[in-house]
């Protein structure tokens, strides 16, 4: 018996690994005291192994995939560096800026505004940087409205967006060497050690091809090329995001352009720069700029991407602006078309082309007078003088009909990313030329088939 009794229990051994599951074999567990290690490590585990993981690992991973892709989807759409919105500048009664709305993305990216001699090119520049007041509209340099910075936010912002003048002789100091003009900058906003103010001086002139050993000299010293990568040098000094470049290559000879383009087209890359691109070439505009942006007179004529515009202009203006552009391939270049009078308001200096033959000589005896302040682009030249009616471009414009005379032609929407201010922009972009210039062809500025 005393062997009978200890296997009386052995046939419940088998039976817990079955009847473990349900609740009535529960409350045996505690009075053997081997059986209940036995159960609770393959209830645990058994149960445990496979019900987590079969709902973690399809749970997280199905709210993490859709989650990572979302953050950066935000950055692509995220505010442009600076946006303008109806811009509008005015010289007492001279409207110099006259609602002009442009984008300038984050960089590397060049924004191209063309437009000739007293468009207003500059005055929208001075306007971005606060260097003129703005009569009405919007700057916002990455959301911040630039109109009300303050103390160390608008020093911020001067350290951000900084511009090199077109005139290199004007805007350095004479009576400064070049290594103190820029040791100035640095010194200002307190970006080098004292001890190590030299060392930085002769980093910024070697990245702006120049030789460090110019750093002793004064401006007088130096060619128009050399003087214009110092003011870049000096720009670049409080590294900004945004650099305004107003005619950077005027008044230099050819050799001395192809080296500042060359200088722009590599510090795009190596630091991602943003620049607004002020020029009225158009033929330096490919190969720098994503869009370009047509002014006359104070206000958008056309915008869209450079490509594109050079390509198939859709306002007159531009076709004007491209047959002047020297083509050195005899077959490429196309029929100048000559604009009488000059980007001045007013019926004197905008005779109406109809006919030419009067209109032209009046136009030319007209503009004499205006020539010398207009062809500096200052305002004053346009003081006293009221924007003809309708379209501002109708009293020069070849393709001008009756409604350009009566209507301002809004700036709408005549292509896929491209706007044109123009009551004939279609019939322009499908080829429509003015008499005696043929049809449409293709520009070949830059390289641009």
């Amino acid at each position: 018996m005393p062997p009978s009794t200890p296997s009386e229990p052995a046939p419940p051994d088998p039976t817990p690994p079955d009847s473990l599951p349900p609740v009535p074999v529960s409350p045996q567990l505690p009075r053997s005291e081997p059986t209940p290690p036995a159960p609770t490590s393959p209830t645990p585990s058994a149960p445990t192994n496979p019900t987590p993981s079969a709902p973690t690992n399809p749970t997280p991973p199905a709210p993490t995939n859709p989650t990572n892709p979302k953050p950066p989807a935000p950055p692509a759409p995220t505010l442009p560096l600076l946006a303008v919105r109806d811009l509008r500048v005015s010289f007492g009664p001279v409207r110099a800026v006259d609602g002009v709305s442009l984008e300038v993305s984050h960089g590397p990216f060049g924004m191209a505004l063309v437009g000739e001699s007293g468009s207003g090119k500059t005055t929208v520049a001075r306007a971005i940087l606060r260097l003129v007041p703005a009569a009405g509209g919007t700057i916002r340099f990455e959301g911040q409205d630039v109109a009300g910075l303050r103390g160390r936010r608008l020093r911020e912002y001067r350290r951000a967006a900084q511009i090199v003048f077109q005139d290199a002789d004007n805007s350095l100091n004479p009576r400064m060497r070049v290594g103190a003009a820029i040791a100035e900058v640095l010194t200002a906003h307190g970006l080098a050690p004292r001890g190590g103010v030299g060392d930085r001086v002769a980093a910024l002139l070697s990245e702006a091809a120049l030789d460090p050993s110019l750093a002793s000299r004064y401006p007088h010293q130096l060619s128009g090329g050399q003087r214009q990568r110092v003011a870049i040098a000096r720009a670049l000094a409080v590294s900004p995001r945004l650099l305004v470049l107003d005619e950077p290559t005027s008044a230099l000879d050819v050799t001395a352009q192809a080296r500042i383009l060359a200088l722009i087209r590599r510090l795009r890359g190596e630091r991602g720069l943003a620049y607004l691109l002020i020029t009225h070439n158009l033929a330096i505009v490919p190969g720098l700029c994503e869009r370009t942006a047509v002014l006359y007179l104070g206000r958008i004529a056309e915008s869209g991407p450079t490509s594109a515009l050079l390509a198939k202009p859709a306002h007159p203006y531009t076709l004007a602006l491209l047959s002047a552009v020297p083509e050195v391939d005899a077959t490429a270049r196309r029929s100048r078309i000559i604009l009488p009078g000059e980007a001045v308001p007013g019926p004197a200096a905008h005779p109406s082309p109809h006919p030419a033959a009067t209109a032209g000589s009046a136009a030319l005896a007209g503009s004499a007078a205006l020539a010398g302040s207009a062809g500096r682009g200052g305002p004053a030249a346009r003081a006293g003088a009221a924007t003809p009616p309708g379209c501002p471009f109708h009293p020069r414009c070849p393709l001008a009909v009756d409604v350009c005379r009566t209507e301002v032609p809004p700036l709408r929407t005549v292509a896929p990313g491209r706007e044109a201010a123009c009551h004939r922009a279609g019939e322009v972009l499908s080829g429509l030329r003015p008499p005696g210039h043929g049809t449409a062809s293709s520009s070949r500025i830059g390289g641009v088939p």
